[in-house]
């Protein structure tokens, strides 16, 4: 897909090659068809594992952004934590019903939006694309494999940006 390819021209010199060389997702045989796209399925693979790297990064840096943790963000860590191994709908019900875990949760989507506008460098303004434009990626082919149009006209409106 042609998306895939422009992904690839767009994070070119970034490190994203080095990246997934150093992880062992790929080879340095393969490497161009995971950039270009060609390697469709490797090359999805590759997108996801690395988003989510990155955004386990962001919640660190954002649990680390005064260099110290309080009670209550120590706390909401635990619920988090409990949350994310025992993920059912009950406690999933119970985390949403918690005013300071939805806080803590419009905190961090606070923290995202400065980092998406550069207020913690250009670096990670750059980086902080990345999982956005991989969530464009994987709800356009969502879209299609439900059939749901104006959610692929959504998704193809927002990946305008990576053809400029």
């Amino acid at each position: 897909m042609n998306y895939l390819n422009m992904f690839g021209h767009k994070m070119a010199g970034s490190g994203y090659s080095e990246i997934t060389i150093e992880a062992n997702l790929t080879t340095s045989g393969c490497l161009k068809g995971v950039l270009n796209g060609k390697s469709y399925n490797k090359s999805l693979w590759c997108l996801n594992v690395v988003s989510k790297a990155l955004e386990r990064l962001l919640v660190v840096a954002y649990t680390q952004r005064d260099n110290s943790t309080n009670d209550h963000d120590s706390a909401n860590a635990d619920v988090l934590d409990a949350l994310i191994k025992l993920l059912d709908e009950e406690n999933l019900m119970a985390a949403m019903d918690d005013p300071s875990i939805n806080q803590y949760l419009e905190e961090y989507m606070t923290f995202q939006d400065k980092v998406r506008n550069g207020e913690t460098g250009k670096t990670a303004q750059f980086w902080m694309s990345f999982p956005d434009h991989v969530r464009c990626v994987f709800m356009l082919l969502y879209a299609v494999k439900i059939n749901d149009f104006p959610l692929y006209h959504k998704c193809m409106g927002n990946m305008a940006n990576l053809f400029c």
